[in-house]
């Protein structure tokens, strides 16, 4: 059907974009560099969701806790990001043009 068709063409356009970006940040990626001169901001929240066993003699505990991770950088670091949009963009008004 017409609405299956365009779902797979949608899907193949973004799954190119997608590798592409990929294949961007891994040439492009220097684990031995930061992306800026503070380096990457990271937000760790622990919450503990329940102490189910002390032991007082072996000073040992047994919990079950949730660990959430947040790290930022900033836009204007990853300067891999514009220039995918851009030229994607190009690209498609390039088809159009045709």
């Amino acid at each position: 059907s017409y609405y299956w068709k365009l779902y797979t063409q949608n899907n193949m356009i973004l799954n190119n974009l997608r590798e592409r970006y990929r294949q961007k940040l891994k040439d492009s990626y220097k684990t031995f560099k930061t992306p800026s001169e503070t380096g990457v901001e990271v937000w760790i929240e622990v919450w503990v969701q329940e102490v189910n066993a002390v032991n007082e003699l072996a000073s040992d505990f047994d919990m079950d806790i949730y660990v959430t991770e947040f790290w930022w950088i900033s836009p204007s670091n990853t300067s891999i990001s514009n220039p995918c949009r851009v030229q994607s963009v190009t690209q498609f008004r390039g088809e159009q043009d045709h």
